[in-house]
């Protein structure tokens, strides 16, 4: 593995991470409403935008590994921002 590499999978990885510990809270207090729905979805579409631009163009493992975990936390705190638990 390069040096160039290494970067890369470092940054992918701290990228894909950062939001887990904001997905743990919201999933032990059962919702996201302390978050603005905007930027969840914002930051869903803009996931999803890129991720395909991943696999359609520029396929990178780091990448990839980054938009799909993102996408993953993002889908969990729509769900509960838009159904909480009771």
């Amino acid at each position: 593995m390069s040096i160039v590499e290494l970067v890369g999978w470092l940054g992918a990885v701290f990228l894909a991470i950062c939001s887990f510990p904001q997905t743990i809270k919201n999933i032990k207090q059962g919702n996201a409403t302390n978050l603005s729905p905007y930027f969840i979805w914002l930051w869903l579409l803009g996931e999803l935008l890129t991720l395909i631009y991943v696999l359609a163009d520029k396929f990178s493992w780091p990448l990839f590994f980054n938009y799909s975990l993102n996408l993953t936390f993002s889908i969990i705190l729509l769900k509960l921002y838009y159904f909480p638990k009771k």
